[in-house]
């Protein structure tokens, strides 16, 4: 049975976010696939580890719940939320320890083909209204 593009998003957010697989990545984004984070774009594995590096150097405690799901064919939107705490650095900001973060986000994700279990598009809405605070 291959992977469902739900399973992928829910598999991805796991293995990279909560277990910080660095290694996971390339293993499942395509090299050609498109990150869509707010206005700037980037591409593949390569272009994604400075995100990756960014987000961890920025917070401890990083867990990632995945709270909904929505898929049909290669494409699947997950909600999820994010929390950890803020320790600064990673952004040029000096600040450290300033208390949890808190987001929830909408990340479509779509893969190539069903049987090659990578991604190759993925992108995020942040909607910080929901910050239970």
């Amino acid at each position: 049975m291959s992977e469902t593009a739900r399973d992928l998003g829910r598999r991805w957010f796991e293995e990279v976010w909560n277990r910080k697989r660095r290694e996971a990545i390339p293993e499942m984004m395509a090299p050609e696939c498109v990150v869509h984070d707010g206005e700037i774009d980037s591409t593949g594995p390569d272009e994604f580890y400075a995100f990756f590096e960014r987000i961890h150097g920025s917070f401890s405690e990083i867990h990632v719940a995945v709270e909904h799901t929505i898929a049909e064919g290669d494409a699947a939107c997950i909600r999820w939320s994010f929390t950890g705490q803020h320790t600064g650095g990673a952004n040029g900001d000096s600040s450290h320890g300033e208390g949890r973060a808190r987001n929830r986000h909408d990340h479509p994700a779509r893969g190539r083909r069903p049987s090659d279990r990578s991604l190759a598009e993925l992108g995020h809405a942040r909607d910080d209204a929901t910050d239970p605070k």
